[in-house]
């Protein structure tokens, strides 16, 4: 096999970087930097205890394509860091630890992730494809997207029979696709971006003709290969047929990376009227459930992480199967049943889930759970569900309540066949052997063992105890920046507009060139006016900012608002233009007593440091509601207040007093949103921010 080594063009500028890694690929003596992406919305969702309870804000990810010889893949980390893991742990990838530098080898092209002191919020996908086998021109069967493109109305949908949408490595279709034809093929390596994640420019409260989903096939014999799927707001692919019409059939999904974070972005579906549809060799790390399916539904080879639950077998669930599933994260569970078939009755039958790995989870509350219908009780044929080799951390390492329960009304066939606990084969299912509660509530439930099972996979963090060589912080925030920090003699050289940037300030101190980047020196931002003062202590470069008293809310800079829905799946936020100002709309669409507006502002309270800080906007509506906004940390409120709305403009101000001890909060976030006991269908803002007064 010839050896190749591809390196993709860099998305568009739009496309948000990051810079808490630098990573660069090796093949023979070529070596390639590869950008660190992280283009997702902030999402309040913060199930996991044990990553502190952080609100959900990267997506972290690299990727390129080889073929032929090995590759290294080395990921610098740029700060203190106490132990990793590379992800899937069944799949033995090999590593090693130098200087801060973690290098993970490859034999073939294939999906892995860095974590970090086992927090999921610092989790980075390197997603190696192998080259493309064919790469489309345009005719008049074959769109191909150059460089970033847009459709009028956020959709582009396919309805000519045997269509080819082209997406080269580099390029971005910001818009939802609909597939109405069958035969056609999405390629390439490129992007699709959700457009309803641009607020400014795109009115999700419009788009209903999208169903909120982002990828949505109504067609049979589809081909979606190689694209990336990013900031989803929608389920991202949902492959379904059209009751009555009929079924769709043959679907294939392969080699696609989806990343998002916000609730709803379900990963790949395939629902009612589906026959024979595969997904294989997929990475997903979503903000809703992952592999999400009905009858005649196949998942092969699929990386697994996300804030809800990895499986989510629902209604009825006939002859489908999902084998070798990597489970890295799965906040609310890892297998959920849910009932409610059609003609009062759920049927399960030839359901087999097999290969499942899970030992790289950090938490979750549960490793199945069955669902109590609220009609249709379960009808089983044959054995209902196998679950056949099943690797597994200690449930109490992860929090884990419970191994099995289930609720199910009806007859719920589950038969259990291997399953290893930190590398070792139990012989029977017990709260004993599996550390947590095992409770069939009277359904049929059966464990077995055969000889032909290797239980040897378990999560084994390497420790290392890494210093990185300068930490810079802005107050209590660590910041990161494109260039490297510079020691030289006595002398720690900072990138100068990154830096300027950080603090706010339009003052530089005197600069210096290096490599064709301007450096000052962190010894001169004092004396130039751009910090109040600078300490070292060991590896720890502290600049205190100078006061500031003005709007710590910047505003949005990318088509990603740090400005998000409270309540994601209840509601659109919209932005109007009003006599120059920028007004955000909150849309109900479900009757939810609590949608309203989110921003997490951590990062500058972190950054100013000790003090009172006020949040203040204006408040409308037709109904003459409360309204209530807080300041809300991990654990709940630390402030909050209610406010009477009225058609016209309100002026609101709630005041929060932040301690020393509230800088480590794993989030810290501002709430404008309904009071929990009466819906409010629609409610304007504006002029929101968020200052230190004290």
């Amino acid at each position: 096999m010839e050896s190749q080594l591809i390196i993709y063009p860099e998305f568009d500028g739009r496309i948000e970087r990051d810079n808490l890694y630098t990573v660069r690929v090796t093949q023979g003596t070529r070596t390639e930097a590869l950008p660190v992406y992280n283009h997702t919305e902030d999402s309040c969702v913060n199930r996991n205890p044990v990553d502190g309870k952080c609100a959900d804000e990267f997506r972290r990810f690299s990727s390129f394509a080889f073929s032929g010889e090995d590759v290294r893949v080395d990921i610098r980390i740029n700060r203190d860091f106490s132990d990793y893991a590379v992800i899937p742990a069944r799949k033995r990838f090999r590593h090693s630890f130098h200087d801060g530098v973690i290098s993970v080898f490859l034999d073939r092209p294939d999906y892995f992730v860095i974590r970090l002191d086992g927090k999921d919020h610092t989790n980075l996908a390197i997603l190696a494809d192998a080259p493309e086998t064919e790469i489309p021109t345009e005719d008049e069967n074959t769109i191909v997207i150059n460089g970033w493109q847009e459709y009028e109305g956020g959709v582009l949908s396919l309805t000519k029979p045997h269509t080819t949408l082209y997406i080269p490595a580099g390029s971005v279709l910001n818009a939802r696709v609909h597939v109405l034809a069958d035969g056609c093929r999405i390629l390439g390596r490129g992007a699709i971006v959700d457009p309803v994640g641009d607020i400014y420019r795109y009115n999700a409260a419009e788009m209903r003709n999208t169903g909120n989903k982002v990828l949505w096939i109504k067609a049979s014999r589809t081909v979606v290969d190689g694209i990336h799927m990013l900031d989803g707001k929608g389920y991202n692919i949902v492959v379904i047929g059209t009751w009555p019409d009929g079924w769709v059939h043959d679907n294939r999904i392969r080699n696609v990376k989806i990343l998002s974070t916000q609730m709803s972005s379900d990963g790949i579906s395939f629902g009612y009227n589906t026959r024979e549809s595969l997904a294989e060799h997929c990475f997903v790390y979503c903000g809703d459930n992952v592999i999400v399916y009905e009858d005649y539904a196949h998942y092969r080879d699929i990386t697994v992480g996300t804030t809800c639950n990895a499986l989510y077998p629902q209604t009825d669930v006939r002859n489908s199967t999902v084998e070798d599933v990597y489970v890295f994260r799965a906040d609310e569970g890892i297998i959920n049943a849910t009932m409610s078939g059609d003609d009062n009755l759920t049927r399960l039958e030839n359901h087999t889930i097999r290969n499942l790995s899970a030992v790289d989870i950090t938490y979750t509350p549960y490793f199945l759970f069955v669902e109590i219908p609220k009609a249709s009780p379960v009808v089983t044929t044959g054995d209902g569900l196998t679950v056949e080799n099943v690797w597994l951390r200690a449930l109490p390492e992860t929090l884990t309540k419970n191994f099995y329960s289930t609720i199910a009304a009806g007859d719920y066939k589950i038969v259990m066949k291997n399953v290893a606990v930190n590398g070792k084969k139990v012989g029977e299912v017990t709260p004993e052997t599996v550390g947590g509660g095992v409770n069939p509530a009277g359904q049929s439930f059966r464990y077995l063992t055969d000889g032909n099972f290797d239980p040897a996979v378990v999560y084994a963090p390497e420790k290392v105890n890494y210093k990185n060589p300068i930490n810079v912080f802005v107050g209590h925030e660590q910041v990161f920046f494109d260039e490297p920090v510079l020691l030289e003699d006595a002398d720690i050289l900072l990138p100068a507009q990154a830096m300027q940037t950080e603090l706010r300030t339009v003052r530089m101190a005197k600069c210096v060139k290096r490599k064709e980047t301007d450096y000052l020196r962190a010894a001169d931002l004092v004396s130039s006016g751009m910090a109040k003062a600078v300490t070292l202590a060991e590896n720890k470069l502290t600049v205190t900012p100078n006061d500031n008293t003005g709007n710590l809310l910047l505003p949005d800079s990318g088509i990603i608002s740090k400005f998000t829905e409270h309540v994601c799946y209840d509601s659109h936020m919209v932005v109007l233009r009003e006599n120059g100002e920028t007004i955000y709309r909150v849309i109900n669409t479900a009757n939810n007593l609590s949608v309203g507006i989110f921003r997490i502002v951590a990062g500058e309270v972190r950054k100013y440091g000790v003090g009172t800080y006020r949040l203040s906007f204006e408040v409308r509506s037709d109904e003459q509601k409360q309204i209530r906004a807080m300041i809300d940390y991990s654990n709940g409120p630390a402030a909050e207040a209610l406010f009477d709305m009225q058609p016209d403009w309100h002026t609101c101000e709630l005041d929060v007093t932040v301690t020393e001890a509230d800088l480590d909060e794993a989030k810290i976030a501002v709430i404008i949103c309904g009071n929990g006991k009466c819906a409010i269908d629609v409610f304007d803002a504006k002029n929101i921010s968020f200052r230190k007064i004290k």
